[in-house]
């Protein structure tokens, strides 16, 4: 899992409330879907909404149903990236202490400090 991919986003909460505001269950709007497996895609759904990600199959699925602004679905889809990339700039910035694995012989590998003289600064 990336460290960028766990935190619930503007588009899944758009979607939820879109789907609260029509006073459906997430298995009700499965089946609304044509979803052959209602709970299981009701799940799916939940998930999403939740934080988790969704194929585009179903999302297209979700847009036809609930048929969000598409001004607002722009707009938290840009938040979520924004989030995202400030997320992950944040998680490469942070410095790490470089390593040598050495592998003595099959089965058998140790840790080695990586020689000063060959670190730079990432400036």
């Amino acid at each position: 899992m990336t460290p960028f991919h766990s935190q619930r986003g503007y588009v899944a909460r758009l979607f939820e409330s879109l789907r609260l505001q029509r006073g459906l269950r997430p298995g009700e709007l499965a089946a609304r879907l044509g979803a052959a497996n209602p709970p299981k895609v009701g799940g799916l759904i939940r998930c999403f909404e939740l934080g988790g990600s969704i194929s585009d199959h179903w999302l297209q699925m979700l847009i036809a149903e609930l048929q969000p602004d598409p001004a607002e679905l722009i707009r938290c889809a840009e938040l979520d990236e924004a989030e995202q990339r400030q997320t992950w700039e944040a998680w490469a910035n942070e410095p790490i202490d470089p390593f040598l694995t050495i592998r003595y012989m099959p089965a058998v590998i140790g840790a080695g400090e990586v020689p000063r003289a060959f670190c730079n600064s990432r400036e």
